[in-house]
């Protein structure tokens, strides 16, 4: 017997990688014979084995080749065990609502199993097709703000098991796969949000969530044994490691109710009317605060909310307003996901005439980088703001040419010489208290540093990684916020060479509660040179320019290199301040694969478009790629997640983070011929 299915038998012991590998590699070489297979399928589907054997099974399950093949997706995965009750496509509506508010959504599923319709039977009669690879994902993500992700995100040895073993029908000899099916995927997205209706498989669940490095992971109950959250009963939300949270109904103030109103319907030409009206807001308080719900812990999750009472409210004017029709309409209609400027047979073709608001602003220089803000409505035309601001225009450092000096102001940033770019550092503001604001900022500019992007700090976001996470944490709990931060920028006017300094506020945490008009008007008093948002939805964006350029605020917009052409050309038209290049899709931190020379195109499109410098981040850390970068043609690069680092190496070790932070940025900036780029 082999080795596999005498170690599932036995049960003494959980079942080793070698076990599992050994079982895949006969069937991948067509050695694995149906009795042997179907053993194996009735051996998991009588008796799940306990965790550390399904954590082994899921480890080996995907092919070499199937390893690492997507890059990171900063997006949120909301994705059901099945089981449980029958209800409507509650988890598909959410999705499409939250990203009507602004959070990046990439869902799998399936066909139904359980229910009478899945979430891929419901997608089919909506017309709105299922994307077939890692690059249409990203291109549905960047143009819409939602991808709903298909069969190529499951390894496909379950395609080979399932063929092995016909005709047997793997809906019941595999259905010990189904409750496992959120974590088969994969799709390397920042979190997932996944309900569970056997509360008897919670452990299990929580060690594969422990398992998912690099993904956070929330799972959540009730007493109805449903997979989602649902407004007529308490909720429990269990993280992958920590003490669970209770979400209290009455407190959240919904209105009782019984599962009977949350059931599908029954006939299938109901189901697509059914589902529009449940996104416009008019189906029974406790359809449309379930979805709200659903939603809105996205957004809770993703941090594209502060708290569940404003991301309830958020959700709520997304039903109200059409934000969440107008997206679904907008994905019925449009045509397949491709990036700009590629054709499905490969051919080169022109840039689509109509587009979706482009990205918002990214967490420019974070850990984690930031995530391209979805689009969720058709695209507004900004008009042309009255006597916009010349590029890196406004409140100029000392020393510089600027407004009201009767000439031309300087560039935002400065070349050295022509291999020598212009150079940004990253902070959140409080890291080091702010009290070193003033020595931090005259150190980076005698080490010439052109400018500091510094940020308010904001509780968590899934594009923060754990180095820019532990530094907002710290900045936090010391109580910096907004005014103080403000006041901070204030106290610094005069004595500066050549530093500029660009806001980076949270539009959730930061800017929504002053609004746009009072935002701008601070930060462009307080003398900040420059501002960029994080989190801009769409529809606030045009406001977002025009108050800015009221206050003759320069802004500073951002784009992915993979992002579609003319995404690029609008973000590139619309700074005023300098234009964010992030150079790889995902977190930051994270490099090109085939390096950053690979850019080079990229770069010379974006400085046709734009008047304002182009400065590319993502993964700069040492001088060699401060020179790779300089050969792209990029005006300057951003250094992130390594300033923010050398800041808590020094304050861990005792030392002098203001002297760290001088030292760094000298050696990246010094004098002298720069090294040749590190091999990938």
């Amino acid at each position: 017997m082999h080795d596999l299915l005498t170690a599932l038998l036995d049960a003494r012991e959980p079942v080793p990688d070698e076990a599992w590998n050994a079982f895949w590699h006969r069937l991948d070489t067509g050695r694995a014979d149906r009795a042997e297979a179907v053993a194996v399928l009735a051996s998991l589907t009588t008796r799940l084995p306990e965790p550390a054997t399904v954590s082994a099974m899921l480890r080996t399950l995907r092919e070499p080749d199937e390893e690492g093949r997507s890059a990171p997706l900063a997006a949120v995965d909301v994705v059901g065990t099945g089981g449980g009750p029958g209800t409507f496509n509650i988890s598909t509506a959410a999705a499409f609502l939250a990203a009507a508010t602004g959070v990046p959504v990439v869902k799998t599923g399936s066909r139904a199993y359980t229910s009478r319709y899945g979430s891929v039977d419901l997608l089919e009669r909506l017309g709105i097709r299922l994307t077939r690879s890692p690059e249409e994902t990203a291109g549905a993500l960047d143009r819409f703000g939602i991808a709903f992700a298909g069969p190529f995100v499951f390894p496909r040895r379950l395609t080979r098991l399932a063929r092995l073993v016909l005709p047997w029908d793997m809906r019941v000899l595999g259905r010990a796969f189904n409750p496992l099916g959120p974590f088969l995927s994969d799709l390397p997205v920042a979190a997932q949000f996944t309900g569970v209706s056997d509360h008897t498989l919670l452990p299990l669940l929580r060690r594969l969530a422990v398992d998912r490095v690099g993904r956070g992971v929330w799972l959540c109950t009730n007493e109805h044994g449903a997979d989602e959250l649902l407004s007529i009963a308490d909720n429990t939300v269990h993280p992958a490691e920590g003490p669970p949270g209770t979400l209290s109904r009455r407190a959240l103030g919904h209105a009782p109710g019984t599962l009977a109103d949350l059931r599908p319907v029954e006939r299938d030409d109901a189901l697509v009317p059914h589902f529009r009206q449940v996104l416009s807001g008019a189906a029974a308080p406790a359809v449309t605060q379930t979805v709200c719900l659903n939603a809105a812990a996205l957004a809770v999750f993703s941090g594209r909310a502060p708290d569940w009472r404003r991301a309830l409210t958020d959700a709520s004017d997304a039903l109200v307003d059409g934000a969440a029709l107008a997206l679904l309409d907008r994905l019925r209609t449009a045509a397949p996901h491709r990036r700009a400027g590629v054709s499905a047979r490969g051919r080169q073709e022109p840039p689509r005439p109509e587009r979706p608001e482009p990205a918002g602003a990214l967490r420019s220089g974070s850990e984690e980088g930031g995530i391209a803000e979805p689009s969720r409505r058709t695209a507004t035309a900004v008009p042309a703001p009255p006597a916009r601001p010349k590029p890196g225009a406004g409140n100029a450092a000392p020393g510089a040419q600027g407004p009201g000096t009767g000439s031309e102001p300087r560039p935002f940033f400065s070349r050295v010489t022509a291999d020598r770019p212009g150079l940004a550092f990253f902070l959140n503001a409080g890291d080091p208290p702010l009290d070193a604001l003033p020595d931090v900022v005259a150190a980076l500019d005698e080490a010439g540093v052109d400018c500091l992007e510094l940020a308010v700090p904001f509780p968590d976001s899934v594009t923060d990684g754990p180095v820019v996470r532990r530094s907002a944490n710290r900045a936090l709990a010391a109580g910096t916020g907004v005014q103080d931060v403000l006041d901070a920028i204030a106290a610094l006017r005069g004595g500066r060479h050549r530093l500029r300094i660009a806001l980076l506020a949270d539009w959730a945490h930061t800017v929504r509660p002053l609004g746009h008009d009072d935002f701008a008007r601070r930060v462009a008093d307080c003398g900040a040179d420059a501002v960029l948002v994080h989190g801009l939805p769409p529809r606030t964006r045009p406001h977002h320019l025009r108050a800015a350029a009221a206050a003759g605020l320069p802004v500073v917009t951002t784009c992915y290199a993979a992002s579609e052409r003319t995404v690029r050309q609008r973000v590139a038209a619309e700074a005023t301040a300098y234009l964010y290049l992030v150079a790889v899709r995902g977190r930051s931190g994270s490099r090109p694969a085939d390096g950053y020379a690979t850019l080079a195109p990229v770069v010379a499109e974006l400085k046709k478009t734009s008047a304002a410098p182009v400065a590319v981040g993502f993964g700069v850390r040492s001088r060699a790629d401060v020179s790779a970068l300089a050969r792209t043609g990029a005006d300057a690069v951003i250094v992130g997640s390594a300033a923010v680092a050398a800041v808590e190496e020094a304050l861990d070790a005792g030392r002098d983070p203001v002297t760290a932070l001088a030292g760094y940025a000298a050696q990246l900036h010094r004098q002298g011929p720069l090294e040749q780029e590190d091999t990938p």
